[in-house]
Parts: structure tokens; C-alpha cells; sequence
């Protein structure tokens, strides 16, 4: 699996060769470990400050996504899933998109960005071009405003081509704290 994070696609320091954010799908990459997934994490790119919005869908970001994806083929036959949560959600999106060659085996979005009002917002991509298996996972209590829970079924019912498609709507975690569009709320499944 390729894992995306959110924010800028920042994955904190690698100690012991694991990353160290507080990123939902970057701190639980033991677990991940732990499952038996293969588990890589895309980070920004050296030669950029941030991905933001836009960058997430550009032409170059994508060159950047596909070249990632056939180096990890070319080092294993397992499949590989697009894991995106937040920001990386518009990553994961752009290329299910736009993938004609790399046959991905499907994607996952966590704390989904669905505003209108940004660039890449899924509702906004062509996600009736997605044509793998998706599962859309989100926290009824998100409160970011980028994110909110009401807005995520446009996800789904976008999905027109995908084979199998889920939304997993959850509830529940604990010690929720800080910024709402961060990991460490419920954003970010804190406590789950």
C-alpha cells in the first residue's frame, strides 16, 4: 500500500525506519506492519515547500505518483492500494483517476477533503473515471470544515464505475485535542 498523508505530505523523521508523524495513516504504520501490508509512505517532494491543493492534482504530482508506483511493482508482485487520508485524499483520488497503465488495485480515503469551495475536493474529480474497488472511511464527529461528515456520501455516488464501494461512517474515540483538521482530533481517529 502507498500511503499519502494529509497537510503538506509530511511524514515527520524516520526513526527505526518508521515515520513519526501524528498523521493518522503515518503513526499507525506498525499496525499496518504488523497485518502484513507492504507499507510506503509518499512524502512531499525535495524540490517543493508543500503539496497544496492544487499540487495534489497537477500533471507533475501525478508523473511523480506514477513513477512511485512502478518502482514498488518493481520491487514486489503484491498488489497496491492508494491509502490517502485529509489532503492525500485528493492524491489518491487524482491518480485512481488518471490511471490508465498502472492497474492499481484499489484505494482507500480517510477524512475525505469534500468542500466545493477547494481545489481537488473529491466531489469535484471525475470519479466516474475510478474503475477499482474503493472504501471511503471517515468520523462522523470530523470538524473540519473541509471534511464534514454530511458531505462525504457525494464521494460514494460519484463511484459510478468502481466494482465494490464502501463508506464506512464511525463513531467513537477519545482524547481528542488541538486543531480539528489535525491527527490528533477526530479527524485524525484519535483514540480509535
Amino acid at each position: 500500500m502507498l500511503i499519502l498523508p494529509g497537510g503538506g505530505g509530511g511524514f515527520g523523521r524516520v526513526k527505526n525506519g518508521l515515520p513519526t508523524s501524528g498523521n493518522f495513516i503515518v503513526r499507525t504504520s506498525q499496525l499496518w506492519i504488523n497485518e502484513g501490508f507492504n507499507y510506503a509512505v509518499f512524502g512531499k517532494p525535495t524540490d517543493m515547500d508543500d503539496l497544496d491543493y492544487a499540487d495534489r492534482v497537477s500533471e507533475k504530482h501525478l508523473l511523480d505518483l506514477k513513477a512511485t508506483v512502478k518502482f514498488l511493482k518493481s520491487k514486489s508482485n503484491a498488489p497496491i492500494y492508494m491509502v490517502g487520508t485529509s489532503r492525500g485524499t485528493i492524491s489518491t483520488a487524482h491518480i485512481l483517476v488518471n490511471d490508465t497503465e498502472l492497474a492499481l488495485a484499489g484505494g482507500v480515503v480517510t477524512s475525505s477533503v469534500v468542500s466545493f469551495k477547494k481545489t481537488g475536493a473529491l466531489p469535484k474529480q471525475d470519479l466516474n473515471k475510478i474503475k477499482v474497488h474503493v472504501l471511503v472511511y471517515h468520523h462522523s464527529a470530523d470538524a473540519c470544515d473541509l471534511c464534514k461528515s454530511h458531505e462525504v456520501p457525494n464521494i460514494v455516488s460519484g463511484l459510478k464505475n468502481a466494482p465494490i464501494k464502501k463508506l464506512m461512517m464511525v463513531s467513537g474515540g477519545s482524547g481528542a485535542s488541538g486543531d480539528v483538521c489535525a491527527g490528533q482530533h477526530y479527524h485524525g481517529f484519535i483514540g480509535m
